[in-house]
């Protein structure tokens, strides 16, 4: 019978907030050579910012890139939806995306 291999899994992310120094002083006990990802909410993105001139590059063109999703944007603006609450439900459909496949996985063992 082959043996099964357990796949390695990450912990859940971890949120860190605070002042630039309380962060600093968090990440101070980060592992050495961890990897982590920042994310620093707050500011909109405008065409002068980093995202426009990649898709210029590729070839896109800002008013290309709405018209593309002009249908999506259309569909959520009539929504009524928040930011938050349209976040608030992506999050809650992952989890229970994920606690289906956790049961169908382990009725499977």
């Amino acid at each position: 019978m082959p043996r099964s291999q357990m796949a390695a899994r990450r912990g859940p992310p971890v949120v860190i907030e605070g002042t630039p120094a309380e962060i600093a002083g968090r990440l101070a006990d980060v592992e050495e050579g961890k990897r982590i990802t920042v994310i620093i909410p707050g500011e909109e993105l405008t065409p002068s910012d980093h995202a426009a001139p990649q898709a210029a590059a590729a070839g896109w063109e800002d008013d290309t890139i709405r018209q593309i999703f002009a249908p999506s944007q259309a569909g959520f603006d009539r929504s009524g939806l928040s930011d938050d609450e349209l976040s608030d439900s992506i999050e809650a459909d992952v989890k229970a995306y994920r606690a289906e496949r956790r049961q169908r996985d382990e009725r499977a063992r």
